[in-house]
Formats: C-alpha cells, structure tokens, sequence
C-alpha cells in the first residue's frame, strides 16, 4: 500500500510529503541495508577496507558517517539511525559495526509477516534484550594481562603491534585515563605520557559544537583560558560581557580565544546559550561541572584552581561582571570527553596544595583517608598521546582509526571483564530464545558476518558447537572451532552490552515509527 502523499507547500524549500504506512518500513529497510552493508564489510579479521573522500579505512564509525543516499527519506533515516548507532562508540569507544549489523537484522525480522510496528513485537523485543543481557553479564570473566593485549589486538584487526602500545598506554593511564593521537610519518609507534591533573568529569554538552574531534568523543584544545566558578552558573548576560572582553585581551604575550569554565553547576539555558555561540565562532566556552557535591565539589575546585594558576570567582569572591583575564588560569593542553577532563602542564604551583591535602590525609582515616589520597593523584595524573606511524598522512588516519577502537575495547575489558569474540558470547547469550525472536535474528548476525567476510560457510554443527555454553567459538582466522580464549579471541562484555543496547535502540526507534513528515518531494 503506498501512501507517499504530497503536499504542496511550494517557496524556497520546495514541496514536501508525508509518508505512511507499509512504505515507512521500506525506507527505513533501505536506509539499514545501506548501513550494514557499508559497515558489515569491515568486520571481523577477514573485514574488508572501506574508501572514503579521506583515504581508506576499517574503522565503522568513519563508514557510517560517509554514507548516504539521493532519496532525501532514506537520507533522514540514516541520518538518525548513524546517531544512535554512534552513541557505541562514545559508550565505550568500539561497538558500531555490530551494532549496526545487528539493528539491520533486527528490523528485519521484526517487521517480517506483516505485524511490523506492533506493540506486542516491541515488548517482546525488550523482554529478549533483557534475557541476553543478563546471560551476558553472567558469561564475563576478569580480564588478565594476556587477555587485554588479545582484545586490543582483535579489535585493531590484529594487528598485535598495535595491540602492544595500546596496552602500554592503558595501563599507564588507566581505564578512565585519557588517551590522544598524533601523526607520526615515516616515524614509529611510541606512547608518550605528560603529567597533569586529572579531573573525573566531563563536557555538559556533546557534538561538534563541544568536542572539536567528536568523531572520537574528545575535545582537546591548547593553551586555553581556564575559570574557576565557586557558584552555579546562570547569568549569561554577565558572563558574555565579561567573556567579550577576555576573548580579545592579551594575557602574558598571547591572545586567547578558547575558554574554558569549571563550576559546581550550569543551567541548561547556559549551556545552550554556549553552544550556540561556539557555533556562530563567538564566545567559544566550553563548560565542565566539577564531580561530587558540597564541600567535596568545591575542594575539587580549588583543586583545579591550584594546579592552573586561576583565581576563584563568584561564592564570595570575584563577581562575574569584574572578571577580566588576570583571573583565569592557563594550561598547555586540555583534553575532555563526557566523563573525564585532563589539564596538561597547568600554569600553577601545586606544591602547598599537595602538602596541605597530605597532611590532612595522615590526620585521617578509612575512606575520608582514601578520599584524600585519591585527590592528591588526581592533581598529579597522567595523559597518554599515541604518536601513530604510517608512510603517508592517509596511512596515519586508517592506522590511527585502529588504535582508537582498541584503546576503547581495551579500556572496557579493564573495566568490566571479556567474553568469548567473533560473535560467540551473542549466539551463546540467545541461545534459549525462540526461532521467531527478532532478537536472537539480530544476536546471530555478527557471528555470520565475520563468517562470511572471511569466506567459511556456517554449518548447523558449527552453531551448535557455538551457542553452547563455554568459551568455544568459530576462529575466523582459520575457520577451526575451538576455545576462544585459548586463541585469544576476546570481547570485552561492556562492548557486546553497548551494541545489543544501541541495535535494540536503532531498531526499536524504526519499528515504531508510523509515518516520515516534511521531506522533500
């Protein structure tokens, strides 16, 4: 039944249409296969490259971002699909080709038969997300020292070099460390660590506006200015005043354009106020609250206060509308995702505020003593830059795509534990679900497309043999069944988790979508 119904609202955008019915579920079948395909090829170790505008790649985050298509619906469908199917990767830094594959399959089975859409298929989808969830989270195991260069390797398409400096950084920086890249042409891999301070949250807001490289969830900036707030913010007016003037004064022999605000809170009129104006190139704040609450809040930020050489305002200090750029403090660097922030090489003497946090530590005891210790390493943290080798800068791109997705593989076995890979844990963790079950549909879908990209057939022993319970898998290596951990082919379980959950988000969005209004005709 076609119901794409124009309407005719002709000017400067043209006419427009509505579309409904059984055609929904068309547009959106073709905006998933488009996405798997496009990402689908990358996956597993017989994955193929992917050429974009910017060189060649396996990385599933830089293929989905390139694909399109001329019917202006099934480009909106991508579009809002690629969005939720990236928010894998900013979870946990890995995850968006299997997410994608899986929401294609999924969608695919649940719209089958006609009964698409319906409420019952949408409860029965959770219902199922639940039960792979939990026998998911069962299956995990602690991740040893051989596990995480496994993971690491695996997720870089193994390249166990990679692999090796990967766990060297992570290990240095820990699982909520931050870690940056650089080019390196015709030189080496290496890890160079900076000290720093490290503060255990993040950017208020995301996208490009915030994060200058959001394909990676990161922003990173040199020499910003850095503000200390000791009091909410909310008084924009006096805030941009004040900021106008900073943005165009010299401070020492430099002029300073990026800011960067630290306060207990931010409302969320503030907060869009700032990205629209770092979108329109003015005042370019980025905001970033302060972890904890109360007194604990505001230690953290005197903490930050010290280690950049920024006076406090606001919360009986300096009123917004008297700041001026003798009250900020500097860094060399600041790098931020949504969890973490790590100032580099701040301009401030740290030297009395460790000693006075010691000495109130020795005076302590049980988890105010802990408490303390852990702010002292805080101030004095660490930052991971990879300095990524490669013959051209293209070479470095494809290279460095790898090394981000490891790291973030790496970073969430250290965390959460690692499951049997190349698609195992998800045929064991759907095993008891029914044939009919969109679910399981989607749950097999990466086994079989490693299997596919790597050019070996799936027998029905070959699924019997991996959905039962254990470490057995396909090695799609070499195509022998066998222990996955003895081979060393490992996931990390908060990467399986964060696809099942985003493909169940992808599709489920599709699945109950009943009409696309607005699009061109």
């Amino acid at each position: 039944m076609n119901n794409m119904n124009n309407t005719h609202e002709h000017g400067h955008q043209g006419p427009r249409r509505t579309i409904t019915g059984d055609d929904v579920h068309q547009v959106f079948s073709k905006a998933f296969a488009l996405l798997s395909d496009a990402v689908g090829f990358t996956l597993g170790p017989g994955g193929g490259l992917a050429l974009m505008p910017g060189g060649f790649t396996k990385d599933g985050v830089t293929v989905a971002v390139g694909v399109h298509d001329p019917d202006p619906a099934v480009q909106l469908a991508i579009a809002h699909l690629r969005g939720t199917a990236l928010q894998a990767n900013i979870g946990t830094g890995d995850g968006t080709t299997t997410a994608t594959v899986m929401a294609a399959a999924m969608h695919k089975a649940a719209t089958s038969g006609g009964h698409g859409g319906s409420a019952a298929v949408r409860r029965q989808m959770q219902s199922d997300i639940s039960t792979v969830e939990a026998a998911l989270s069962a299956m995990a195991v602690p991740a040893s020292g051989d596990d995480l260069l496994a993971v690491a390797t695996v997720s870089a398409n193994g390249d166990a070099g990679i692999g090796s400096v990967v766990v060297d950084a992570v290990g240095k920086v820990g699982h909520r460390g931050i870690v940056e890249y650089e080019s390196s042409i015709g030189g080496a891999d290496r890890v160079d660590i900076a000290e720093g301070m490290i503060v255990q949250s993040g950017l208020r807001a995301t996208g490009e506006a915030f994060m200058n490289m959001a394909q990676l969830g990161l922003l990173s900036i040199d020499s910003p200015l850095v503000f200390v707030s000791m009091a909410p913010m909310a008084d924009m007016k006096s805030w941009a005043s004040a900021m106008t003037s900073c943005s165009y004064e010299k401070k020492g022999d430099r002029k300073a354009t990026e800011v960067v605000l630290f306060a207990p809170h931010f409302t969320p009129e503030f907060i869009n106020t700032m990205t629209s104006n770092i979108t329109a190139g003015t005042l370019l704040t980025r905001c970033i609250q302060a972890p904890g609450m109360g007194g604990w809040q505001e230690s953290i930020l005197r903490d930050i206060a010290a280690r950049t050489g920024a006076t406090p305002f606001m919360g009986g200090g300096i009123p917004v509308n008297r700041l001026s750029p003798v009250h900020a403090g500097m860094c060399a660097r600041l790098s931020a995702n949504m969890d973490t922030t790590f100032i580099v090489k701040g301009a401030g003497d740290i030297t009395d505020r460790l000693a006075e946090i010691s000495a109130l530590a020795e005076a302590s005891k049980g988890d105010a003593r802990r408490n303390l210790e852990d702010r002292a390493a805080m101030i004095d943290g660490k930052i991971a830059t990879i300095h990524v080798s490669g013959g051209t800068e293209a070479e470095c791109r494809e290279r460095r795509d790898r090394f981000v997705d490891a790291v973030g593989a790496t970073r969430a076995a250290l965390k959460s534990g690692i499951v049997p890979g190349g698609g195992a844990a998800l045929m064991k963790a759907c095993a008891g679900l029914n044939d009919g079950s969109a679910v399981k549909a989607a749950c097999m879908a990466p086994f079989h497309r490693i299997q596919s990209n790597a050019g070996w057939e799936v027998t029905k022993g070959d699924i019997e043999a991996v959905s039962a319970e254990g470490w057995t898998g396909k090695d799609a290596r070499d195509g022998t069944v066998r222990d996955m951990r003895e081979a060393r082919v490992l996931d990390p379980v908060d990467v399986v988790l964060s696809a099942l959950r985003s493909a169940h988000s992808l599709a489920s969005l599709a699945v109950g979508t009943g009409s696309i209004a607005g699009v061109p005709a």
